[in-house]
């Protein structure tokens, strides 16, 4: 859950996972799915143990927001 309110909106947010691997993933944002290059970017670090998944979220609400995030297929 990310809060958001009047005095303090959410602008987009940027997710940091790390060691979430080579998974692509699936998105939804209070109930919806987010198409990659629409609604989100996924972006993927790699580091010496792996990689860490980075999500860009298109997203400005005034009132809390509720994420998932699951693990999909390797992307191609």
């Amino acid at each position: 859950l990310l809060c958001a309110d009047e005095i303090s909106p959410l602008m987009n947010a940027c997710l940091y996972i790390k060691g979430w691997g080579d998974a692509g993933a699936e998105l939804t944002v209070d109930g919806q799915n987010l198409v990659s290059g629409k609604d989100m970017e996924l972006g993927y670090i790699r580091t010496i143990k792996g990689a860490d998944l980075v999500v860009w979220i298109t997203k400005i609400s005034t009132r809390p927001v509720r994420i998932s995030l699951k693990p999909t297929e390797i992307p191609n």
